[in-house]
């Protein structure tokens, strides 16, 4: 079971990506597909993110 859960989000797909390699590399991993919420002229994308306690870098 994930002791820890999140939704990152951004205006872009580019931005997007830049930012769940940033949280793969603090032990977060993708969890399912990106969700893409269209609301008239603006759009975001999303990723749920999830990691165990266990996972956590130490400094």
């Amino acid at each position: 079971m994930w002791e820890e859960y999140t939704i990152e989000a951004a205006a872009n797909k580019e931005d997007l990506r830049r930012l769940v390699k940033k949280m793969m590399g603090n032990g977060w991993q993708p969890l399912g597909g990106v969700c893409i919420d269209l609301h008239e002229d603006k759009s975001r994308y999303l990723q749920a993110m999830v990691r165990n306690r266990k996972d956590i870098p130490k400094d």
